[in-house]
């Protein structure tokens, strides 16, 4: 929304006074539109991996959140807990190290599963 907003003042009110025209809410939907496509297409091309990710190996597991690499042997992973109340929170409890916190609806449903499995075994 700021994006748009920012847009409609850089773009709209300048072009407005050039071309001796009121500002209307037709060129601001117009506008607005236009930064929302160009944001998408800007987030598209520069943000093409995914912000969080769980690479899970034999000996230890990868979390990435943004570029932070986090690797955690499974010899040092305690548990894992899931909140009760929305939004459900993932905790990851390792030990010598800082809590991993992400969200539960970060990976489908499929990729829970596969994660959950994964973690039930090298737990136990």
């Amino acid at each position: 929304m700021s994006a748009n907003i920012f847009g409609y003042l850089v773009v709209g009110i300048p072009f407005s006074l050039w071309n001796d025209s009121y500002l209307d809410i037709v060129l601001f939907i117009k506008l607005s539109l236009g930064f929302t496509i160009l944001f998408i297409f800007y987030m598209f091309i520069v943000h093409r991996t995914p912000s969080k990710r769980v690479i899970l190996k034999n000996d230890c597991f990868e979390y990435y959140d943004y570029e932070l690499k986090t690797i955690v042997n499974w010899d040092d992973f305690q548990s894992y807990t899931i909140s009760n109340w929305i939004p459900h929170i993932i905790t990851l409890k390792i030990k010598g190290q800082e809590d991993i916190i992400f969200g539960y609806y970060i990976f489908s449903s499929q990729q829970r599963k596969m994660l959950f499995k994964a973690l039930e075994q090298k737990h136990c």
